[in-house]
This record gives C-alpha cells, sequence and structure tokens, in this order.
C-alpha cells in the first residue's frame, strides 16, 4: 500500500487532499506545527508528526522533515502550502533521497511561485498579459 505524508495538516486543504487519499486506500500520515491539526485528526489518519511551523523556523523545519523521511518510508511527500512546497522544491535533490517530491526544480517552480516571474515568463514567450 501506498504511503503519503501530508504537510500543512493544520490547513483546510490540506484535509481535502487527506480525505481524498485515504478514499483511494492510500496510507497518510500527517506533519503540522499543531498537535490537533484538522488534519491530523481526520478518520484517514494513520500518524501525525509534530513539525516546527516552515514560515517561521524553516531550517528547523527542514531538519524534522528530514528525520521523519529518514526514520520511515514514505512513497511521496505532499506540501499544502505555497511557502512549503517552495522550500521542498528548494530543497528537493536532499528530500529526493528519501521520498518522492512531486515538485519541479527551483528555478521552474520560481516562476510560478513570484508572480512577476511569472509575467515576464509569459510576455517572453508571446502571452497576452494584464497591465500593471
Amino acid at each position: 500500500m501506498a504511503r503519503v505524508l501530508v504537510l500543512d495538516a493544520q490547513l483546510r486543504p490540506s484535509l481535502a487532499v487527506i480525505r481524498s487519499l485515504g478514499r483511494h486506500g492510500i496510507s497518510v500520515a500527517t506533519a503540522s506545527p499543531s498537535p490537533l491539526s484538522m488534519g491530523g485528526l481526520s478518520r484517514y489518519c494513520e500518524a501525525r508528526f509534530i513539525v516546527p511551523d516552515p514560515q517561521q523556523h524553516a531550517s528547523a523545519f527542514l531538519d524534522r522533515l528530514t528525520a521523519i523521511l529518514e526514520g520511515s518510508s514514505f512513497d511521496c511527500v505532499f506540501p499544502a502550502h505555497t511557502f512549503t512546497a517552495y522550500l521542498l522544491s528548494k530543497h528537493r535533490s536532499t528530500l529526493s533521497r528519501f521520498t518522492r517530491v512531486p515538485l519541479p526544480a527551483l528555478d521552474v517552480f520560481e516562476i510560478a511561485y513570484h508572480k512577476e516571474k511569472a509575467v515576464q515568463a509569459a510576455q517572453k514567450s508571446g502571452i497576452i498579459t494584464p497591465k500593471n
């Protein structure tokens, strides 16, 4: 059975991800700065991990996440917040040693993450964009 670690379990989007994965028979674990996260309390959540807040303590979050991934066998790690996805993309090569990280390389991710870069890329490709 596939195992997925869903991050940002305190956020509503993660709950939708957890429910969908669980309904499809995928084993789900969650990670959140909160011990009582919505996703962690889902009936589909089989394991819960407490992690530092990635926006306030990025380095500690990445250290804890790496330790979780090293100590468990997850087929994939899934972020539910754009900032967490940015961190995972930035550290994709390290995290990919332990599990799949379904995100593009940082240079590609940054185009979507930073709106001004997305507009510039669209304009370079001849796509009409709104004026500022």
